[in-house]
């Protein structure tokens, strides 16, 4: 198998399911170059691969910059506040078999399903933009670097010089995991911001119980959601993207 051949396949399976990846290549080749199954075991042989680098790295850097402080308290209403953005959410997904088409007309014991839990961050660079950060995993898929780890690692080479406290604002799900998660990885809580999808959805379950009729129910919450733009002129630009953008699950696929 070709390199470009071999990260075609695994950079679309970030985006696609395998199958659909499978079928991009024969639309694009025109032939059936690879089969879900092959793509599968390419994306985790990668994984492994990365993984293993992580962990090397973790073990061997005994002179790692020391943790920046961070700030309890962040104004997020001043425009000209100075933010360092963190995403977080949590994905769960059912574990693929590990293998199929055999004995599918037979009775079999019924088990419990399993289910594949995966933390993903995004962590604000210095510089702009995002790097995204998740835990890694051995051929089994279990967790062999936590991603909190890489996390704090990644927030150790980016801010260790700093001399001011971190202005660190997480934009989450508000769970209480990840809360937990939060104040585990600062030693402190950090204040957080429950993004635009999951408000919209909160809001609209209390107004499922405050409003008489549906109708108005649909008026209270457009009158709502007019008053986004003039909250995300009284905050910093780059935090009222965020926080007014409506959740892609795309974006958090794997």
């Amino acid at each position: 198998m070709s390199a470009r051949l071999a990260e075609f396949s695994a950079y679309y399976s970030n985006r696609m399911s395998y199958d659909e990846v499978a079928g991009l290549l024969e639309r694009v080749t025109g032939q059936p170059l690879l089969s879900d199954q092959t793509i599968q075991h390419l994306v985790v042989a990668k994984a492994v691969e990365v993984s293993q680098q992580w962990q090397s790295e973790s073990q061997t850097d005994t002179a790692a910059p020391l943790w920046p402080e961070v700030m309890p308290q962040v104004d997020w209403y001043d425009p000209q506040s100075e933010e360092v953005l963190l995403l977080t959410d949590a994905i769960q997904v059912k574990q693929q078999k590990a293998s199929r088409g055999q004995g599918a007309d037979k009775p079999t014991l019924e088990r419990e399903t399993k289910r594949v839990h995966t933390d993903v961050w995004l962590v604000e660079q210095p510089t702009g933009g995002f790097t995204y950060r998740k835990g890694g995993i051995d051929a089994t898929g279990q967790e062999v670097v936590s991603g909190t780890a890489r996390v704090r690692w990644q927030f150790q080479q980016d801010y260790a010089g700093r001399s001011e406290p971190l202005p660190v604002v997480a934009i989450t799900d508000g769970a209480r995991t990840i809360r937990r998660q939060l104040a585990e990885l600062f030693d402190q809580p950090v204040p957080v911001i429950l993004d635009w999808y999951h408000l919209d959805k909160k809001v609209g379950e209390l107004m499922s119980m405050v409003a008489r009729t549906k109708q108005e129910k649909a008026v209270h919450v457009a009158h709502l959601w007019t008053t986004c733009g003039t909250v995300a002129r009284t905050l910093p630009s780059r935090t009222s993207r965020v926080l007014c953008a409506p959740k892609t699950p795309s974006n958090w696929r794997r």
